[in-house]
């Protein structure tokens, strides 16, 4: 089965997120221990689990909220998932799974305007897929999924760790500056940072300015595309997701979504903050 086929769309539709959760099987019928009637049985469990979570970075007009199915089914899992935000983490089945998405108003047994095929996620693992790019405008950047396991784990027990996905359509390359000392450099469109500790950089922790810079020269010496402040826990890992779009047509605003990451006992929290001038 392919990991990560990509997306079909249908013509003036734009795209959608890949799902959270794994809708439930049918019930089962079983017979009454009595020899009665037949009564319908709950759904077992998954046995093996994944966690997931879902961001959607896409600053396509068209596609600000979409519906999310999964499987085929007809109950979307996530009804209208918005810009801006994030879905999880959410347990599904391990293995593969097929999305498929709709505008909310779309019958559920109408045609999907995309289709994904999820890569194979890994039981008792935690999982991020970034959502990114353009579906209406052919001369755009084309819709992208970009999976990312989760460590589940501190990067730095004594300090906060920081990863960043770069989701600005025609931004720049980038660095990432926190408290005015480099972090993260180089890090281009639709891709993840690379740093100390694989994906992330073990920072200071504590109130913190995050600065992206456009990258060239020395880390941290381009020109600022904007900043904001964080309050950076030890012993915590962060992703940020730098969203919105540059130039003359279309221009959306630069934010970046700040999301607590794996391990968590409560569910994901992502904070769209200003990029604001430096």
């Amino acid at each position: 089965m392919p990991v990560c086929a990509r997306p079909t769309l249908a013509a003036g539709l734009a795209l959608s997120l890949v799902a959270c959760a794994q809708p439930a099987p049918a019930p089962v019928a079983v017979a009454q221990p009595s020899g009665g009637e037949v009564a319908a049985a709950a759904p077992a469990a998954p046995s093996a689990i994944a966690r997931v979570r879902v961001i959607h970075a896409s600053p396509d007009p068209l596609a600000a909220h979409v519906a999310v199915y999964m499987d085929n089914s007809t109950t979307a899992v996530i009804p209208n998932l918005a810009y801006r935000t994030g879905v999880g983490y959410e347990a599904i089945g391990a293995g593969v799974h097929v999305v498929q998405a709709r505008f909310p108003s779309a019958p559920p047994t109408s045609p999907p305007v995309l289709s994904y095929n999820t890569p194979n996620f890994m039981e008792n693992r935690w999982y991020t897929v970034v959502a990114h790019g353009l579906a209406s405008e052919p001369q755009g950047p084309p819709v992208g999924f970009s999976p990312e396991e989760d460590p589940g784990a501190p990067v730095d027990p004594a300090r906060a760790a920081l990863r960043v996905f770069h989701a600005v359509v025609g931004g720049p390359s980038v660095d990432v500056c926190v408290g005015g000392a480099p972090a993260l450099a180089g890090v281009a469109y639709g891709q993840w940072s690379s740093g100390s500790n694989g994906r992330y950089a073990a920072v200071n922790p504590g109130a913190q300015q995050v600065v992206v810079r456009q990258h060239g020269g020395a880390p941290c010496s381009g020109r600022a595309l904007g900043g904001f402040q964080a309050n950076l826990a030890p012993g915590t890992n962060y992703t940020v997701v730098a969203i919105g779009r540059v130039g003359r047509i279309g221009a959306v605003t630069l934010e970046a979504l700040v999301c607590n990451d794996a391990p968590l006992t409560a569910p994901s929290q992502c904070a769209a903050t200003p990029l604001t001038p430096m």
